[in-house]
This record gives C-alpha cells, sequence and structure tokens, in this order.
C-alpha cells in the first residue's frame, strides 16, 4: 500500500491548486484548433502522399499539445489582445509545415491561412489582421520554396496579395462593425452626459432620436412616449429642413396601435402611393416582428415616404415608446437595425426616469420656495403674486390666478380676482381688465367656492362664464384646460387658485407657436395644486399677521427716540434708526448681541437690569444711564423701559426708549456758567477797585525796597519774585474783571511789534527762571493793526501761563522730557496777523479739546477755567478766529488769525512783493 500511495496521489498533485486552469475561454480555443486537427488527420489519411503521412500526424499532435498547454496559462492572461494572438501565430506556422509537407506552391492547405487572418481581425482589428496576413505570406513563401521544387513568383505574389486583400476586408468589416458599436455607445453616453448637466427632458429625447436617424441614414425619424396609457407630445427631426414634410400621420395611425398591441417591431419595406383602394399587405411573420407592404392614396408620390421602421422601446414588459422612422428609399431596413434600436430601450428608460427623478425634484423645489416666501416678511398681496407666479411657471399653464373672498358694504361677500399671471406683461395686463367678482356658486370658481371642491377638466365648456372673452385674450385662442382648488382653512374657504391650459413643450410666444398639450393637466398637477392651496392658507394667515407686525415695526423704526428690543436672556433683537445715529453702530452689527456691551460698563448695565427687575411693574422712567457711542464717547441718556410678557404672563423680553441727555445738559451747564458768570461779575464790581487799589500800593512799596536794598542781590531777587506774584494776582483778577463786566476793546492804531515788545521782558524772566526756553519771531517793520493793546497783552500773557503750566506737568508725568519750549512765530500774511503759539508740554486730551474754552472747565488742581475763554472772547471781540491742535503727551498748538490795517497790510504786502 505504501508503494502504491506515491502513484494514487501523482495526478491529483499535477491538477491540485489549480483555480482558473482550463477556463472556458481556453476550452473555445481549444475546440476550434482540435477539430481543425481531426480535419487535418483525415484528409492527411485520404489525400496526403504516403511518404508525408507520419510528419503530418505528428505535426497535427505537436500543434494540439501545444494549445492544449495554453490551458496552463491564467484566464485573464489568456484573454489579453496580444496574448489572443498566439494561437492564431501557431495556426500560421502549423498550416505552413502542411505546405511544406503536401507541395509547397501547389499545397491545397493554403486556404487555411484564411481563418487565423478572419479570427485576429476580431480582436487586433485593422492592424492586427493585415500584419498577420504579412505573416502568413512570408511563411507561405518559405514553405514552398523549402521544398526544392519549381517555384513561379507570381504565384506566391498573388496569393500573398489574396491573404493581404482578405485581411483589408476584413479589418475594415471589423472597424465598420465597432463603429456601429461606437455609435450605439455614444448615444448612451451622450445621454448620461445631458443627464449629468441637467438638461431638459425634452432636448435629451430630441437628441436620441436624432442620434436614431443618423445610425439608420433615415430621412425623417418621430419619438413618442407614453404615460399612463396615454400619448405624450411627439417629438420629431428631419435630416433635411428643406425637404417638403410627409404626410406620415395617417401611416403612424396605422401601426401604432398594432406595435403596442404585439410589443413586437413593424416594418414596412414598401409603401407605394394609390388612386385606388387602400390597403396593407402582409409579407411575412415572424418572432421578430411583421413585414408589410402598404398601399395610401396621395395625390403625389413624394408627400410620402416609400418605406418604414416602427421599433416599440419596452420596459418592464409594457411599451413605453415608439421610434418611427422614414425612408425615401423601398426596402432601407434591416434586422439587424431593429437589434439596435431596441437597444435604446435602456437609455429611454434612464431619461424617464431623470424626467421623473427632475419633476419630482421641481415640484419639492416649488414647495421649497413657496415656504421660504413665507418666511419673507411680505404682506398679503405679495404673497399672493409669488404664488401665482410659481404655480403658472411650474404647471406650464397659460394664465393662473388667484381669487379671495371679500365682504361689501352691505355685507355681501363677494370672490375677486387678486393676483394673475399669463405669458406676456401685455396679456396679463389684460387678463387683469376683465372677470369682475364673482358671487358664491357662480361660474366655475364660484361653484369651487360653494363646494368646497376642486376641479380637474380636460375641456371646458363654452357656456362658461367670460370663456369667450379668455379665448380671445389668450395666445392660443381657446379655454381647454383647467384646475381649480380651493383655500381652505378649518371649515372656511379663503380662496381659489386656478389655472387654464396647460402649455405643450413647443409652446413658443416669439415664435408665435401656442400650441397646448393634448393630455391637459395631469393628476400629478392637480396634486401638486392642491399641495400649494394648504400652503397658501398658511401664507394668508402669516401675511394677515405680518401686515399688523410691520405697522408696529414701522412704529419704532421711525420713532425719534431711540429704542432697543431685548430678547429674555438680554440680546438686543430691534435696534431702529435713532438707535443707528446716537451709538454710531449698524443695526446688522448689534442684533443678537449683548445689550450690555453698549452701556458705560457692565457692572452699569447690570445696575439697570437689577433695578427693573425690582421695581413696581418691572418699568423704571427717565433714569438717568449712560451709554458707550462706538467712537468711546459716553453719553448720558435718560432711559424709560419696561418688561414685555405674553397673555399667559411669561417674559418675552424688554424694551427701552433713551433720550440723548447732551444738549439738556449742555443748556444746563450755560445756564449754571451763565448764572456764575453774573455772580463773579457783580463780586468784581463790588471789591474789584479796593483790591486794586491794595495790589498797587503793595507794588510800589516792593518797588520802593527794591531800590533801597539794590545792592543785595538775595534780597532784590525776593522783591522782584513779590513783584511777579502781586503782577500774576492782578492779572487773575483782570482775568475775573474780564469775565464779570466784559467790555469791548478800545481799539487805536498799534504796531505789531509793540505788543510782543511789551510782553517779552516778563515773559523772559519767568521763563528763564522756569529754564524753559522762549522763542518769539514777530515782524519788526511798521506793520499795524486796530486793537486794544492791554486786551492782547492779555491773551499773550493768558497763553503763556498756560504753556507754563503744561510744560511743568510734562516734567512730572515724565521726567525724561526734553527741555521745555515755547515758540511764537508771528507773521503777516494776506492782510491777516498770524500767530502760531506752540510749546512741548503735556498736551491735551482728545476727550478734553471739545471744552477748553468753556468757562469754568479746567483740567488744573488750582485753576479757575477763565484764561482760554478770555482768550477767545477777546480774539473774536477784535474780528478774529482761535483754533487749537493737540497730541497728549507731544504738545500744544495755539493758531490766532488777526486782520491788519486795511491801508497799511496792502503797503505791507507790496514791500514784501518788492523784496
Amino acid at each position: 500500500m505504501d508503494n502504491n500511495a506515491p502513484t494514487n496521489h501523482f495526478l491529483p498533485s499535477i491538477f491540485s491548486n489549480r483555480k482558473g486552469r482550463f477556463s472556458d475561454f481556453w476550452f473555445l480555443i481549444f475546440q476550434a484548433r482540435f477539430l481543425l486537427g481531426l480535419v487535418v488527420l483525415l484528409f492527411a489519411e485520404v489525400a496526403t502522399p504516403s511518404t508525408s503521412v507520419g510528419r503530418v500526424r505528428t505535426g497535427a499532435v505537436v500543434y494540439l499539445a501545444i494549445v492544449g498547454l495554453m490551458g496552463f496559462i491564467s484566464r485573464p492572461t489568456l484573454r489579453r489582445k496580444r496574448i489572443r494572438a498566439l494561437p492564431a501565430v501557431l495556426d500560421v506556422v502549423f498550416t505552413s509545415y502542411l505546405v511544406f509537407l503536401t507541395g509547397g506552391e501547389n499545397s491545397n492547405w493554403y486556404l487555411l491561412y484564411i481563418f487565423p487572418v478572419l479570427s485576429v481581425s476580431r480582436y487586433l482589428s485593422y492592424e492586427g489582421s493585415v500584419l498577420l496576413a504579412l505573416v502568413a505570406a512570408t511563411s507561405y513563401a518559405v514553405a514552398a520554396l523549402g521544398t526544392g521544387g519549381p517555384v513561379n513568383p507570381l504565384s506566391l505574389v498573388l496569393k500573398g496579395m489574396i491573404l493581404l486583400g482578405i485581411s483589408f476586408v476584413a479589418g475594415n468589416l471589423n472597424r465598420k462593425q465597432r463603429r456601429k458599436e461606437d455609435e450605439l455607445a455614444d448615444i448612451f453616453r451622450n445621454v448620461d452626459n445631458d443627464i449629468i448637466d441637467n438638461v431638459e427632458t425634452n432636448l435629451i429625447l430630441q437628441n436620441l432620436l436624432a442620434s436614431t436617424v443618423t445610425i439608420t441614414e433615415s430621412e425623417l425619424g418621430q419619438l413618442i412616449v407614453f404615460a399612463e396609457d396615454q400619448l405624450s407630445d411627439v417629438i420629431s427631426f428631419k435630416t433635411d429642413t428643406k425637404q417638403p414634410d410627409w404626410n406620415v400621420q395617417t401611416i403612424a395611425a396605422r401601426f401604432h396601435s398594432m406595435v403596442r398591441e404585439t410589443k413586437q417591431r413593424i416594418s414596412v419595406v414598401s409603401i407605394n402611393p394609390t388612386r385606388g383602394e387602400e390597403g396593407i399587405d402582409k409579407l411575412s411573420y415572424g418572432k421578430t416582428g411583421h413585414v408589410y407592404v402598404l398601399r395610401t392614396r396621395v395625390e403625389h408620390a413624394s408627400q410620402i415616404p416609400r418605406s418604414a421602421l416602427f421599433v416599440p422601446l419596452i420596459l418592464n414588459k409594457e411599451v413605453r415608446a415608439i421610434i418611427s422612422l422614414y425612408s425615401k428609399e423601398k426596402f432601407h431596413y434591416f434586422d439587424f437595425e431593429v437589434i439596435r434600436l431596441e437597444n435604446l430601450a435602456p437609455a429611454l428608460g434612464i431619461v424617464l426616469k431623470h424626467s421623473s427623478e427632475i419633476e419630482k425634484t421641481q415640484r419639492l423645489k416649488l414647495l421649497h420656495t413657496i415656504g421660504e416666501a413665507l418666511k419673507v416678511e411680505q404682506g398679503v398681496s405679495e404673497v399672493f403674486k409669488t404664488v401665482v407666479a410659481l404655480a403658472w411657471n411650474q404647471l406650464g399653464s397659460e394664465e393662473a390666478a388667484l381669487f379671495v373672498s371679500k365682504p361689501t358694504e352691505g355685507n355681501e361677500v363677494l370672490i375677486e380676482k387678486v393676483a394673475v399671471e399669463g405669458p406676456a406683461p401685455d396679456i396679463k395686463a389684460r387678463l387683469e381688465e376683465f372677470e369682475p367678482p364673482y358671487r358664491f356658486g357662480e361660474s366655475l370658481v364660484g361653484t369651487i367656492f360653494a363646494s368646497k371642491q376642486e376641479k380637474h377638466l380636460a375641456e371646458v365648456p363654452s357656456s362658461t362664464l367670460h370663456h369667450k372673452s379668455y379665448s380671445e385674450t389668450l395666445p392660443s385662442k381657446t379655454v381647454r384646460h383647467y384646475i381649480g382648488v380651493p383655500i381652505i382653512i378649518g371649515d372656511q374657504v379663503l380662496g381659489v387658485l386656478r389655472v387654464i391650459n396647460k402649455r405643450a413643450s413647443s409652446y413658443d410666444l416669439e415664435n408665435k407657436n401656442y400650441d397646448l398639450a393634448e393630455t391637459g393637466f395631469s393628476k400629478e398637477d392637480l396634486e401638486l395644486m392642491q399641495t400649494i392651496a394648504s400652503q397658501v392658507a398658511s401664507a394668508i394667515r402669516s401675511a394677515n399677521f405680518i401686515e399688523v407686525n410691520s405697522f408696529y415695526r414701522e412704529l419704532v423704526e421711525n420713532s425719534p427716540d431711540p429704542i432697543i428690543v431685548l430678547d429674555p436672556e438680554g440680546r438686543v433683537r430691534i435696534f431702529n434708526r435713532a438707535c443707528e445715529k446716537i451709538w454710531g453702530y449698524n443695526a446688522t452689527e448689534v442684533i443678537g448681541t449683548k445689550v450690555e456691551r453698549y452701556y458705560e460698563s457692565k457692572e452699569h448695565a447690570r445696575h439697570i437690569g437689577k433695578l427693573l427687575h425690582e421695581s413696581p411693574g418691572h418699568r423704571i422712567n427717565d433714569f438717568n444711564a449712560r451709554i458707550l457711542a462706538r467712537n468711546g464717547e459716553v453719553i448720558p441718556i435718560g432711559l424709560s423701559a419696561s418688561f414685555l410678557f405674553d397673555k399667559d404672563g411669561k417674559e418675552l423680553g424688554s424694551i427701552g426708549v433713551f433720550k440723548d441727555l447732551r444738549f439738556t445738559q449742555k443748556l444746563q451747564a450755560e445756564k449754571t456758567a451763565a448764572e456764575r458768570l453774573a455772580t463773579l461779575g457783580r463780586l468784581a464790581h463790588t471789591v474789584g477797585h479796593e483790591i486794586k487799589h491794595d495790589i498797587a500800593t503793595a507794588l510800589n512799596y516792593v518797588e520802593t525796597l527794591a531800590f533801597e536794598f539794590r545792592d543785595d542781590k538775595e534780597l532784590t531777587q525776593t522783591f522782584r519774585d513779590i513783584q511777579d506774584a502781586l503782577n500774576e494776582a492782578k492779572a487773575k483778577f483782570q482775568n475775573m474783571l474780564l469775565v464779570g463786566r466784559p467790555k469791548r476793546p478800545e481799539k487805536r492804531p498799534i504796531e505789531v511789534a509793540e505788543v510782543f515788545e511789551l510782553v517779552k521782558p516778563s515773559m523772559r524772566r519767568t521763563a528763564d527762571g522756569k529754564k524753559v526756553e522762549l522763542l518769539m519771531n514777530y515782524p519788526d517793520d511798521t506793520t499795524e493793526m486796530e486793537a486794544d493793546i492791554s486786551q492782547l497783552r492779555q491773551v499773550l500773557f493768558n497763553l503763556f501761563d498756560n504753556s507754563i503750566d503744561a510744560i511743568a506737568t510734562q516734567k512730572v508725568d515724565n521726567p525724561t522730557s526734553e527741555q521745555g519750549r515755547i515758540v511764537c512765530e508771528a507773521k503777516a500774511c494776506n492782510g491777516n496777523l498770524k500767530i502760531d503759539w506752540t510749546d512741548n508740554g503735556c498736551g491735551i486730551s482728545a476727550k478734553n479739546l471739545a471744552t477748553i474754552f468753556t468757562a469754568f472747565v479746567t483740567t488744573k488742581p488750582t485753576g479757575n477755567g477763565l484764561g482760554l475763554f478770555i482768550v477767545k472772547s477777546i480774539i473774536e471781540n477784535h474780528d478774529g478766529k482761535i483754533a487749537v491742535e493737540s497730541l497728549e503727551g507731544k504738545g500744544t498748538t495755539f493758531r490766532i488769525t488777526l486782520p491788519l490795517r486795511a491801508d497799511r497790510s496792502h503797503e505791507q504786502q507790496g514791500k514784501e512783493d518788492t523784496r
């Protein structure tokens, strides 16, 4: 047993793990070669010389063995085109061997070369077939010459050319077949591309029909698609647009019903005109269809085609369409064209499914569009227009209208047309002119109102009210199709939505094609209208609410007072135009954000919220609050606010009304300043002369003492300090006198230089004592002006005192800052004296810059806020102007403009021009 074990397992070990070997594809190759080998062996026994029989047998066995060994090549490898050429090359080699053994040039086995040449053309096409023919011709020549016998060169060349000719024919036939297959594949590819590009269904079908007419070389083609046992629009295509139209309606009517009933193609091989009796003669009947000869009565043979083909396209065992092809030649169509056309059924299925999906998508989009329209805040009339326009467009009607019930003064309810849509603006305008309000039960619209039931008509009776008016107005000149559905909320009918006349796909106003669809509105159209009507009911209810809501919103938006509405979480919901103006923000920036960011601080906002919660009735009135504008300004406001509640007492949010208190506070400040000035004036008038007399007396004593102790430098300096202090006190009191008892300047002609020379020595001593650099540049000629010199002196001293204080503050804030510097630049320019007074002191903040000329407003711990107020008053009393530029931490510049004497200023300007 042990000795036999290896033997028993020898064959299984060879054929084990041979998955994919000896495949069905190899069997196809082997079967043909095996049959060839048997034929060769049979003929070798009969027609081959006995001396060569043995070698023929050996060659056949080797040939079959090699073919058999190909079974060990894997199926995927064997199916490769270049590998598949190996059996054909083997055939050529085997045939050449037979030719060599059986007579060379005169061998009958030469004909076997034809089979591999034809075979290889199927999968290597034109080039492979020609190449193999060259190999075969060369092998034949080698085999013939190898026999050693006489050879006719012309015969060899002729037989080689025969093989090449056969290869050319086989290659061309194969290429033509491939092209036919490619044409069919192109049709599917074009359908796919059109679907991807969202091309309209009718255009896809038109392209499909055009391709069919082209590949069958027909003159005219028609495609009829059936839906719900009804005929849809007929699509036509003809190759020559100049060709007169054939009368094919009668021919099609004869055979369409036969095709749908038998579900088989019909070929009309000959259509003959006749003046006698019409008829159909059946020539044959087969499994693939029927063949007929038709006799039809026409005036002239050019009015009809001479042959026709009707092919059903069957999907799910139902005839979904018929392709009708017509040719001007008899016996034009063959069975293989029928097979190719029947293969278009899947393409049609793809198109119809795509059409169905598009229709569903469009309907969903319509519903979505209506839903989105309801979200937009628009009034009832706008909703009416939107819905009617959408219904007209999506249902493809020639007219659409919406009717609603409206009570009259006599409490009678009438049905009024409130919106209409048509194919053109002028037609729409005419449609709006007629059809006055209906009563319940009157005409189709009134009947729908009364019955609360929809109406779906394929033919509208001519007796219907306004039928004639519509027929005269609509481009189609008829009223045929009709859908009307009620708009109902609860048991109440609010209106009727109506469409008239389903437009055909060929309907084109510009080209004056007013065709209507044969089948009218479908059940799906009715269902869509019902869905629209249900949404319109909600739209009307929402729009009524929106109109009321819009009225109150407009009140809020146009209020002169800023109004903010908040949700329960304190987020802004309404921010009216007055709010935008006072805060400086756009409403779009604010809405949805927390309101606390728009107050002076979060703590301030929370205090207001707490106060609103704790106050009686959750209401506060004229609360003094502070808001923060976009530019950083803190604005005082008066706030009145309260909570908002629904009917169940649930908090909905709060509303606040603001009043800008800046103007009120400004008036109050001006009033207070005026009262203070009046009080100051009375005080200055009462004690002014005594104080001025006392200061003058003290100055005289100090002057006397300074003279007596002039040799004592220390005492002399002390007396000078006392004099400066008394002069400063005198200047401050003089400011009080100027504010309390302002007087017009006592103007006289003075030289500009005189003013500056009057103040320069005193300012120089003070500046040197403060270690401040003082630069003064002014005209040194006879430039004159009309002015009160004492008041101008007061202006310069006030500016000087401000600069000294600013430089001292800068030194305290920034000890490392550069040396203090005051620069006064004065020059005559265009009839004016322009003075720029600049220092590098602490500067003025942007917040305080707007109030520096206001009386009693000061940032100095010991200041009275009168210095710059007096400066501005004196300058303006001299018909001049003053402006200020300042950067905090950098310094300040005052720019003063004063008029010069007119005659002297022109003279001076002339001198400058001469220079």
